[in-house]
């Protein structure tokens, strides 16, 4: 099976891990039918990130050099910087969410700790015990929907350094696309950092990217047309979700 995982990018903030295959044919085919199923179907709701900045903020940030904030600040999103239709995925029965199959489950964790080997502990600080071996936790998986006109256009990262909130343990991010990239028009999966220009990433159905959660900036551009369906896991620190 394939789905090693290679390497792309040096500097700390631009670098990630590509896996061309992660899943195989027939698995591809499975979590297929499993997002489409009626358990999942109906547990989608919309993701949409609400305005938290007032006009006189977003004017100024849009006279700002590059329209561009640093990594480290801490990001306002607004409605129309995100949306999506989003259901999360849980590992143990729930009568709210739907169970992700456990097969599925462990290809989405394999791709995260060959993401954490590969870049380190460093770049991706879930923390380790003493025999060395990290320690992750994981949210939910979240199965991701972006028909036409639906988009993730803001650059941004999954989670913000020192910060208190939950979601920012957040330590590895990795995507898994389930489309073929025929079947929809739009939808780039674009990254950047300070030494690297925004970037498409190309994943066939079946591939994944993993990254550094705090670091990597990413987004994905407006769907013109069809389906764009992903799988996204999160490794997070031990203490990140109690």
């Amino acid at each position: 099976m394939g789905g090693g995982g290679r390497r792309v990018g040096r500097a700390p903030d631009s670098s990630y891990v590509l896996f061309e295959g992660l899943l195989s044919a027939r698995q591809l085919a499975s979590a297929r039918e499993y997002v489409g199923s009626a358990a999942v179907q109906s547990a989608l709701d919309e993701g949409i990130l609400f305005n938290e900045k007032s006009s006189e903020e977003e004017e100024e940030e849009n006279k700002a050099p590059n329209n561009r904030q640093s990594v480290g600040s801490k990001r306002k999103r607004s409605a129309s910087q995100r949306l999506s239709r989003i259901a999360w995925l849980e590992r143990e029965e729930d009568e709210s969410s739907p169970k992700v199959p456990e097969w599925l489950h462990a290809r989405m964790r394999h791709a995260a700790k060959l993401t954490h080997a590969a870049l380190g502990e460093k770049l991706c600080p879930v923390g380790v015990d003493v025999s060395g071996r990290w320690t992750p936790r994981y949210e939910p998986l979240q199965y991701t929907e972006y028909g036409p006109g639906a988009h993730y256009a803001s650059w941004h990262t999954d989670s913000e350094p020192n910060s208190d909130d939950p979601e920012d343990a957040r330590a590895v991010t990795v995507v898994l696309l389930l489309s073929d990239p025929e079947a929809y028009t739009g939808g780039k999966f674009q990254v950047r950092s300070k030494t690297m220009r925004a970037t498409e990433v190309k994943l066939r159905a079946g591939d994944a990217i993993g990254f550094p959660s705090q670091l990597l900036e990413h987004r994905v551009t407006k769907c013109h047309s069809g389906l764009r369906q992903t799988i996204v896991c999160w490794a997070t620190r031990p203490y990140g979700l109690e």
